[in-house]
């Protein structure tokens, strides 16, 4: 891994990723060089000191199925449009602003307490396999959605 020393700056280059890079005093801004690992599914980015926004080709990931990016100094908007198997979204403790998941209907754990997220709470009935919806300490606006067919919703 010393060719990858200085991540996230020579991300593009690395031919594989460590599966946790969380906990390891990471800073800076994420490089937009994600489309350079089109396998990637999961990434474990959390407790570092990562700061910017999440990167277009992140966001554009089809792959992406996981995502650790809690306790960071990240902000912006959290969109994922092509992000089909997402299934896990965790991104706490950040500085986020807007947040728009509903294109994410496979999401099963969402946890983004503690940002700065202002805007409508998302509709997520339509995530039928929903079982953590956690948003708490934001700013959302709107109106609760109807939770009566997320059957497997267990932390709300």
């Amino acid at each position: 891994m010393s060719d990858c020393a200085s991540f996230p700056v020579t991300l593009a280059h690395c031919a594989s990723v460590p599966s946790n890079l969380s906990r390891n005093a990471i800073s800076g801004i994420l490089p937009d060089k994600f489309d350079f690992l089109p396998h990637l599914s999961t990434i474990y980015l959390d407790s570092n000191a990562l700061s910017g926004e999440i990167p277009a080709t992140l966001q554009n990931s089809s792959s992406l199925s996981s995502l650790h990016i809690s306790n960071n100094t990240l902000d912006g908007m959290m969109y994922f449009p092509n992000a089909y198997n997402l299934t896990q979204l965790y991104a706490s403790k950040n500085a986020f602003s807007y947040l728009n998941i509903e294109a994410n209907t496979a999401l099963v754990k969402v946890v983004l307490d503690d940002n700065q997220i202002n805007c409508t709470l998302p509709d997520v009935q339509a995530f039928s396999d929903l079982a953590t919806f956690s948003v708490a300490r934001n700013k959302f606006t709107g109106k609760p959605f109807d939770v009566s067919n997320l059957v497997k919703l267990t932390k709300l």
